[in-house]
């Protein structure tokens, strides 16, 4: 009975393991994805970019495929992996969208403390401290402030300037799943 015992709590520990590793992988892959928007050489240097992305999407998916092996495909850990990941891709796809990059440099600001403060919600969710929920939920708080400051631009600017300005409305509700995917994430 204690070898079991044994057994599943290294089994727990290495799904623990790879759940924080993905999490730093999913900053990397945060930051490769708002690097397109940020950066003004994108439009012409979209391969370089373009590559950075990819290589950060598959380290991903390499943790998730271990999660995967680790536990099952029913479980929270690989499921709300998943979720998160697939969210990412949904809101990388703005850079796609947007048919004039200058639009990016009217919400610099606001992409830029979205971008901070995902990554902090990110690197606390992989964080096993006494105090890591509560500071989790701060950040999450902190998130919502910063999508409510770009729709804010969006109603105020984007709106009105932009060339398809409905893709910034995709784009807000995207980053607002990912903010919901990780509070009603079971395991943080």
């Amino acid at each position: 009975m204690a070898l079991l015992h044994t057994s599943s709590s290294r089994a727990a520990g290495r799904i623990k393991r790879v759940r924080s590793s993905l999490f730093k992988q999913f900053i990397s892959l945060n930051n490769a994805i708002f690097s397109c928007f940020l950066e003004t050489d994108y439009p012409q240097n979209s391969y370089l970019y373009e590559r950075r992305l990819h290589i950060q999407k598959n380290k991903c998916l390499t943790y998730l495929m271990k999660l995967l092996d680790l536990s099952s495909r029913e479980s929270s850990h690989f499921l709300y992996g998943e979720k998160i990941f697939s969210v990412m891709l949904d809101y990388a796809s703005l850079r796609q969208r947007v048919s004039d990059h200058a639009v990016f440099l009217m919400c610099k600001e606001e992409l830029l403390k979205i971008l901070r403060a995902m990554n902090q919600v990110l690197w606390d969710a992989q964080q096993k401290t006494p105090n890591a929920a509560i500071l989790l939920e701060t950040n999450l708080e902190k998130l919502l402030e910063k999508i409510d400051s770009l729709e804010n631009i969006y109603q105020n600017v984007l709106r009105v300037t932009a060339p398809d300005p409905m893709i910034f409305v995709l784009f807000i509700n995207a980053i607002k799943l990912f903010e919901k995917g990780l509070r009603q994430c079971p395991f943080l």
